[in-house]
């Protein structure tokens, strides 16, 4: 485990280990299996049309009223309640109404869908990062002597540099989807966007590097894999599901 004891991992750490559980999660339904189960255009669908849902959960609770810091730990909360609500209803379509459902592969394509935009979304990620991008410019002034100091040295395609499109950001009374305010943070939020997401690639290319060593030689158990790697393989319902001293826990 990356994160350990800390309280609060770094950003690189904790948005490391949401990517590396995936691949973990991944790699070790595929080895107990034996075989690799297809992605199907449905469980992407279902993924992304609960992707907002999530990212909505996200901000309004850590943003808005500032509880329930769910993204400052590596087992993201709102992906595992996802999760557990989306597996009980497949696993009761399934015994109740002898419907299909979602397989194994499905439900894991939806909690990595899950996970990757909790890790965007996530403390210390998007959250800060929109207040940053007109920070310098809104804020400087005489006093601070920002526009002497640094402020010639401010990338425009990074930063919104204009005041006057920043004004509604700040005090409200406006939209985003006017032309000037849309068009100057468009720039902008295409680099960044650009710059997170080879962000993300970078840690599943280090996390691919370090997976072999780590599962195969050193026998990690990646406890932080164990309860949505439960709540996947729910099997005839005899098992995490069927559980009574997790329905116990549950009620309490």
């Amino acid at each position: 485990n990356l994160v350990g004891a800390a309280r609060k991992p770094p950003l690189v750490v904790r948005q490391d280990e949401a990517v590396m559980q995936c691949l973990v999660l991944s790699l070790h339904m595929k080895r107990k299996k034996g075989e690799t189960q297809d992605v199907t255009f449905t469980s992407i669908l279902v993924g992304l049309l609960l992707a907002p849902l999530c990212i909505y959960w996200v901000m309004m609770t850590e943003v808005k009223w500032y509880v329930l810091q769910g993204t400052s730990i590596p087992l993201f909360v709102r992906p595992i309640f996802m999760l557990f609500i989306l597996a009980g209803v497949n696993l009761w379509l399934k015994r109740a109404l002898l419907q299909k459902g979602f397989h194994e592969g499905e439900l894991l394509v939806i909690y990595f869908i899950l996970v990757i935009s909790s890790t965007f979304s996530g403390h210390d990620m998007l959250q800060n990062l929109l207040g940053s991008i007109g920070h310098a410019a809104w804020f400087a002034n005489e006093e601070n002597e920002w526009n002497t100091l640094f402020m010639s040295d401010v990338p425009g395609w990074l930063f919104v540099k204009d005041r006057e499109v920043l004004r509604g950001f700040y005090e409200g009374e406006s939209s985003f989807y006017t032309g000037s305010i849309f068009h100057a943070w468009l720039i902008p939020i295409v680099a960044w966007t650009t710059f997170m997401m080879a962000l993300i690639f970078m840690m599943l290319c280090i996390n691919v590097l370090v997976r072999r060593q780590w599962t195969e030689h050193e026998k990690l158990a990646y406890p932080i894999i164990q309860l949505p790697l439960a709540m996947i393989r729910q099997g005839n319902g005899s098992g995490f599901f069927g559980s009574g001293w997790m329905w116990t826990g549950f009620a309490v």
